[in-house]
């Protein structure tokens, strides 16, 4: 984490889902040991594009050792920053998939968020 990360009240119910929307993107479908829930991971393409999935919508496989999903699948965790913006279509090495939190209260209004770098692009989407 940040030096100066600020903490929410409610960080122990968005962190479970944050847990169940990582699992989304990198755990393999209940049925399967792998398939994934976004047709760019792990493996992006040049033809690729984005997808949104709603975090309710859809299951995975449990993960064995995490509840982020099993260890072996991710190297960091990183909740991001005022600086973060959408992969691209171009970003062919990154996996496109993106996890959508269905009215989440707890995430600020747009005249509270200062945008200090990258663009507006998560307030618009």
């Amino acid at each position: 984490m940040e030096d100066d990360v600020d903490w929410d009240v409610g960080i122990k119910s968005q962190m479970r889902r944050f847990a169940q929307a990582v699992r989304l993107l990198i755990q393999p479908l209940s049925t399967t040991t792998d398939q994934f829930l976004d047709p760019t991971y792990p493996r992006p393409s040049s033809d690729q594009a984005y997808t949104d999935f709603s975090v309710d919508d859809y299951d995975v496989s449990k993960p064995k050792d995490s509840p982020y999903g099993d260890t072996n699948r991710w190297d960091v965790l990183w909740m991001g920053h005022c600086g973060c913006r959408f992969p691209r279509s171009s970003d062919i090495n990154a996996p496109l998939a993106r996890i959508v939190l269905p009215n989440d209260t707890t995430v600020p209004s747009k005249v509270h968020l200062d945008m200090e770098f990258g663009n507006f692009e998560l307030l618009t989407q």
